[in-house]
């Protein structure tokens, strides 16, 4: 990792001691760029997200926990989290130039769709969302989930682009149902 040490003067008299910045450069490619920079005792990081021609597409900043991102099947999946478990994500389809608005701690993603649960507390469904543009697809599926389990899926995954299987502990005597779920 490359460390920069720069010194900022300010040279108004409101402002006459000298601050240390550490930028450091985290994360590299040709979609994205993040950055870590500490201002005396914070951390934050500084991220911009690029179309495949190099473009900009996306940029903002976070404080004190890394975004991490994610590349699969031709969608860029940016996450931030709160330090509690939870995040918010957003992607990014660098060939198309399209992006997402913020999803809150979604549990699978594909090219086409998002899927989250409907409730972080004592969820009863999920839902399933287009990851571009909810007007083309939104639909709320309820699911018996134990209210006894913090996190009652044991198992999701897409089968093809609009089939996903679910297995998880259901409200049912504590028993482990499977559910195979077809949309769109």
């Amino acid at each position: 990792m490359k460390k920069i040490l720069i010194l900022i003067l300010c040279c108004t008299s409101a402002c006459s001691h000298i601050k240390n910045v550490t930028t450091n450069v985290e994360m590299k490619n040709k979609n994205y760029e993040i950055k870590e920079v500490k201002e005396g005792s914070n951390i934050k990081y500084d991220y911009i997200i690029y179309d495949d021609n190099h473009n900009e597409m996306d940029r903002g900043t976070t404080t004190r926990i890394n975004p991490r991102i994610t590349n699969t099947d031709k969608i860029l999946q940016l996450c931030i989290s709160e330090g509690t478990g939870l995040q918010n994500c957003k992607y990014y389809d660098t060939e198309e130039k399209k992006k997402s608005e913020w999803f809150e701690t979604p549990i699978l993603f594909n090219n086409q769709f998002v899927v989250r649960l409907n409730k972080l507390t004592k969820p009863s469904g999920i839902i399933i969302e287009n990851i571009f543009n909810k007007s083309q697809f939104y639909e709320e599926y309820d699911i018996n989930f134990s209210d006894k389990e913090i996190w009652p899926i044991e198992k999701i995954n897409f089968i093809n682009d609009n089939t996903i299987k679910i297995t998880y502990v259901s409200d049912d005597k504590e028993k482990v149902k499977t559910e195979i779920i077809k949309f769109q």
